[in-house]
């Protein structure tokens, strides 16, 4: 039964993708070549039941992952080391989510829709993508190259993961520090509507996901 809903829930979600054209294109040109000016209303206060640790569970569908949503608004940073710091139920430590590739990004999404608490769906949340030169220097004199990873398995973010039109962006503020953390945030243009990646600073105060293998 589990595996028939995961097939299920991964057809739709692939549906919705496909239905939007070329995946990589559509996350960087709008339709009519212009900068996507739909609505973006974020709800970055999260009040959903959560457990023991302070976390709220997501449902999750035939998948080797359990993720959970911490509601508080904290720095990128603060997320790696909330996440870090709790272990799941089954004794397995958690880490700030990451997708090994674009179907992992979109069941994940997928998941996000069927939640009962609409404040997840509607939220920006810090997942664990970090650009290279961060990790090296918070406040990079030039705009460096685009080079991202994975900042709890150290890997590359797969080239195919769908980001949100005209990102990653690098916008710089004016302490001269760029956009070095990846968010996951909802696009409210397509349908399914689903979330997708952006770069922000990283000393924003937002939710974030951690996960832990089951």
């Amino acid at each position: 039964m589990n595996s028939l809903i995961f097939e299920l829930a991964t057809f739709f979600c692939l549906l919705g993708f496909l239905n939007s054209g070329n995946i990589v294109a559509q996350d960087l040109d709008t339709p009519d070549g212009g900068k996507n000016d739909s609505p973006e209303v974020l709800y970055n206060e999260i009040n959903c039941p959560t457990d023991e640790n302070g976390l709220v569970p997501i449902e999750t569908i035939g998948v080797d992952k359990t993720y959970y949503v911490a509601p508080q608004q904290l720095t990128f940073n603060e997320c790696h080391r909330l996440c870090r710091g709790i272990t799941s139920e089954r004794g397995k430590q958690m880490h700030l989510a990451e997708f090994k590739d674009l179907v992992e990004q979109q069941n994940f999404s997928f998941m996000l829709l069927l939640q009962n608490c609409t404040d997840i769906l509607r939220a920006e949340l810090w997942i664990g993508g970090i650009a290279l030169d961060y990790i090296l220097s918070n406040a990079p004199v030039n705009v460096p190259a685009a080079g991202w990873s994975w900042i709890h398995s150290g890997r590359e973010l797969s080239h195919k993961l769908a980001w949100n039109p005209f990102e990653p962006s690098r916008h710089l503020q004016l302490n001269l520090q760029y956009e070095a953390c990846v968010t996951f945030r909802p696009r409210y243009d397509l349908w399914p509507q689903r979330h997708c990646l952006n770069d922000a600073h990283c000393s924003t105060r937002l939710p974030c996901v951690c996960q832990a293998l089951l």
